[in-house]
């Protein structure tokens, strides 16, 4: 795992090692790393356990933007699923219900049901 003071965060190694697009695109653009520098004195004492916990999160975003683009063949219409608010996700957009572990399944398994033709 990489230090957050060094300046390299972890997600922008895993969204770009992966080829799942940009930070903003996945809705963890600037507002994330300014969120790190306001928090960059509780880093000094959580340190590993922020930077484990935002791998993480990054981690399953960019599996559920990788299921998506795959579903939808398609950058732009997987970005337009992921952001816009959808019913059987109790109407919120994919990316805000992919926050958890949970969530991220529930949205996966909503695509592959897109993508194998099943009644979602």
């Amino acid at each position: 795992m990489l230090n957050p003071k060094s300046g390299e965060y972890p997600q922008k190694t895993i969204v770009h090692a992966y080829g799942y697009g940009d930070l903003a695109a996945l809705g963890l653009g600037t507002a994330l790393d300014s969120r790190v520098l306001l928090l960059e004195p509780l880093l000094d004492r959580l340190g590993s356990l922020f930077v484990g916990a935002l791998d993480r999160l990054l981690r399953r975003k960019a599996r559920v933007y990788a299921t998506a683009r795959h579903v939808w063949n398609s950058d732009e219409d997987a970005l337009a699923f992921l952001h816009a608010p959808h019913a059987m996700l109790g109407g919120q957009p994919p990316l805000e219900v992919a926050m958890t572990e949970l969530g991220a399944r529930r949205v996966e398994t909503l695509l592959w049901r897109l993508f194998y033709g099943i009644a979602a």
